[in-house]
C-alpha cells in the first residue's frame, strides 16, 4: 500500500476522533481543498467511506492497526509514507537487499533509504550472513 505523508497524517487525525474537514485541516495546517482531495484518495483506496462530507472509517484489520500505530507512535509518519510500507511488509521475514526489490519493484536508492529510516529508528536490524569455510 502507498500512502503519502499528507494521508498518514489525515488518518491520524480521523483516528483521534476528528471528522470535520475543516478541523483537519486547521490542526494539520493544511487546506479544506487538500483536506477534501486527500480524503478522496483515501477513499479510492478504500481506507475510508466518504461520500457528502461524511467521514466513516473502514473497519478493516489492518486499517485499525495502521490507526493504532499512527496514534501511538506518530514519528513513523516519514517511514511509514511513500513506498515505506511495501518495503517494511517486504521485511517481516529476512530478505537480502536484492530480495526486497524484487518483492516490492522499487529502485535500490529507495529501498536503502527507507531501510535506513528504520535501522535509525531501530524498527529493522541488518544481520550479516556468514558461509562456514571449514
Amino acid at each position: 500500500m502507498y500512502l503519502n505523508t499528507t494521508e498518514l497524517a489525515v488518518l491520524e487525525q480521523l483516528g483521534a476522533g476528528l471528522e470535520k474537514i475543516s478541523l483537519i485541516a486547521s490542526a494539520l495546517k493544511k487546506s479544506s481543498k487538500q483536506i477534501y482531495r486527500t480524503l478522496a484518495t483515501l477513499s479510492q483506496k478504500k481506507l475510508i467511506l466518504f461520500q457528502k462530507r461524511e467521514i466513516e472509517i473502514n473497519k478493516s484489520t489492518s486499517n485499525s492497526l495502521l490507526l493504532q500505530l499512527l496514534a501511538e507512535f506518530p514519528t513513523l509518519k516519514p517511514i511509514l509514507s511513500n513506498s515505506g510500507i511495501m518495503i517494511l511488509s517486504a521485511v517481516l521475514e529476512p530478505q537480502t537487499i536484492l530480495g526486497i526489490i524484487q518483492k516490492t519493484s522499487l529502485k535500490k536508492g529507495i529501498v536503502y533509504r527507507k531501510l535506513q529510516q528504520a535501522r535509525r529508528m531501530s524498527l529493522i536490524k541488518k544481520q550479516y550472513l556468514f558461509s562456514s569455510l571449514a
